[in-house]
């Protein structure tokens, strides 16, 4: 189904003032008030972040509090554990704290849950475990804000607990210190740091304090710098707004991962085909965090913090020679999964239902949130995917912009053993009975909300350009909008009035990709769509028109540079 372009709704008056004001072109002007900058300043500030922009760690509220009961724990020679989420922002952070402890000297433990076997967050049967291991305070990384129970039973034991976490809670456990800019009454500046954020603010209020002041000493400086990659990767798998504190975190992180000396970081870059290139936020996206999500979904997600913290060459190989081979297996698992998943819509004609709730014992409960986003972007349909366990489902739901799933999902919460999530994303786990009931249910309240129009496939697009205009330092100067993500998206531009020269070339092993020349005038631009050979190979010959929605991409090859278009949609125009 063909795209509905949605221009962005920055207007001409601001992009006119913020490009005079900042000394840059009318496009850039464009695509900064495209994101919602209105004034100079914070215009500026995006543009060129520094690292003196980043909020004191001190302003967190009870970081007085957690940094003087661990210095104290340190002193004192208490056993300290870290205990994180399974996912790359839970195990970076928790890499975070323990490179930290490294640093002092001091020989603090971790435990990062099993995803299949135990769950998200604090569970009491590991809770129960590390209290008789003689553990005196905990740390959480990126969960234990809704760890109530867990958290009072390790203080009715004498165990202190400092959460470090960044999801809401509508009550807040009973911890010694919680760390958290998004909890109610917080007067933190930004509420929007994914977990490893808050892990490195800790970090850095403690660097601050073991430095016995506000400017940290020159090693414990070098371990911050050197940090910021673990934090880019965890703020930037997360899908946290890539604004504000996130990016300047990412930016400079994206900087301190190519300059790592990590073992661990080298051996999966080199894994990964990232080896001595500049890295990019989708470099992230696309290659590292799948790869290092790999071992939670298919294993265990300790082999990742592993992986990060580890120092010796040959290990580092052999972890991340294992996170390639479960991520191979992972691609292979969800490309069965998907396939069944199809099957079932297809069978049911769940495909004109504005919501798809599925379920079946065979599937693994690591990759459910991937397969439902692949169906999503088959069906254009809220989608929940559930595996089943005896009596107990679990699923990952996922949705379009028009339906916020968490809301909906709260509607059935009778239903439900727990669900929690956010507008686009969500996890579920209910009894395997109520299943038919809970789909009949969701269904009924998507038809009350929902229309066609809600289902046909959008693409947001910042400005029209002319070929011409595309030249490699208009390029450089999109790229100064980077890191790219969440509240932050790729530039997309529209060419429009052009016309293929020549033959297209189908692409790739499979045949999966496809290029194409088009000229608008005197100018002439290659342009690449990647997995798109099926829908255009048969319909794109010389002399066809039609509109590019695209992003250009500088290509150098044998000292030749060169600008491309990166497809995201083509619109065929009539002839004449």
């Amino acid at each position: 189904m063909q795209k509905r372009w949605i221009f962005g709704s920055g207007e001409p008056a601001v992009r006119d003032r913020l490009s005079h004001q900042l000394g840059v072109t009318p496009l850039i002007g464009q695509l900064l008030a495209n994101r919602g900058f209105i004034e100079r300043d914070e215009a500026d500030s995006f543009l060129w972040p520094k690292l003196t922009q980043l909020h004191d760690p001190e302003l967190l509220s009870d970081m007085s509090k957690a940094v003087g009961r661990i210095r104290s724990a340190v002193k004192n020679r208490e056993k300290i554990v870290i205990y994180g989420d399974y996912d790359v922002d839970g195990t970076t952070g928790s890499a975070v704290l323990l490179k930290f402890f490294e640093q002092v000297d001091y020989p603090a433990e971790s435990y990062i849950p099993h995803r299949v076997e135990e769950g998200y967050g604090l569970n009491m049967d590991a809770v129960k475990e590390l209290a008789e291991s003689g553990m005196n305070l905990m740390i959480t990384v990126d969960c234990g804000t809704k760890a109530s129970e867990p958290i009072r039973f390790l203080q009715e034991k004498g165990i202190d607990v400092v959460v470090t976490d960044h999801h809401l809670a509508d009550e807040l456990p009973p911890a010694y210190a919680i760390i958290n800019p998004s909890v109610e009454g917080s007067e933190y500046p930004f509420m929007h740091l994914a977990g490893s954020g808050v892990a490195f603010k800790l970090a850095w209020a403690l660097s601050q304090s073991f430095s016995n002041q506000k400017k940290v000493s020159p090693e414990f400086r070098e371990y911050l710098l050197t940090a910021l990659g673990f934090v880019a990767l965890g703020t930037v798998a997360d899908v946290v707004p890539l604004l504000g504190e996130n990016r300047i975190l990412a930016r400079f992180g994206l900087t301190a991962l190519r300059e790592s000396k990590s073992p661990g970081i080298l051996a999966l870059s080199e894994k990964a085909g990232l080896q001595n290139r500049k890295l990019r936020a989708s470099d992230v996206s696309f290659r590292l965090a799948p790869r290092l999500n790999a071992a939670g979904r298919m294993g265990h997600a300790r082999e990742t913090l592993e992986l990060l913290m580890i120092n010796e060459e040959g290990r580092a190989f052999e972890l991340a020679s294992a996170l390639e081979d479960q991520n191979k297996e992972r691609k292979k698992l969800v490309e069965t999964m998907f396939k069944e998943a199809r099957e079932m819509v297809e069978a049911g004609a769940l495909n004109e239902s504005p919501v798809i709730v599925l379920s079946s014992p065979d599937w693994h409960v690591g990759v459910m949130g991937i397969v439902a986003s692949r169906i999503i972007e088959t069906y254009r349909r809220p989608c929940i995917v559930m595996a089943l366990n005896g009596n107990i489902a679990k699923g990952s739901a996922r949705s379009i912009r028009a339906y916020h799933i968490t809301e909906a999902i709260s509607t059935c919460s009778d239903l439900l053993i727990s669900f929690g999530g956010h507008s686009q994303a969500a996890g579920v786990q209910i009894e395997s009975d109520r299943i038919p009931e809970f789909r009949s249910r969701l269904v009924e309240h998507a038809e009350g909300i929902l229309t066609e129009e809600d289902f046909a496939p959008v693409l947001e697009v910042d400005s029209e350009v002319l070929l011409a205009q595309l030249s490699p330092q208009l390029v450089r100067d999109i790229e100064s909008l980077e890191p790219f993500g969440e509240q932050n998206p790729e530039p997309v531009l529209v060419a429009t009035g052009l016309a293929v020269a020549g033959v297209p070339k189908v692409m790739g092993s499979q045949g999966n990709h496809i290029s194409f020349i088009v000229r608008q005038g005197e100018m002439s631009l290659r342009a690449v769509g990647f997995g798109m050979a099926a829908e255009l190979k048969d319909v794109l010959e010389s002399g066809v028109r039609c509109s590019l929605a695209f992003t250009p991409t500088i290509n150098e090859f044998r000292g030749k540079v060169s600008v491309e278009l990166m497809l995201k949609d083509v619109h065929l125009l009539p002839d004449g």
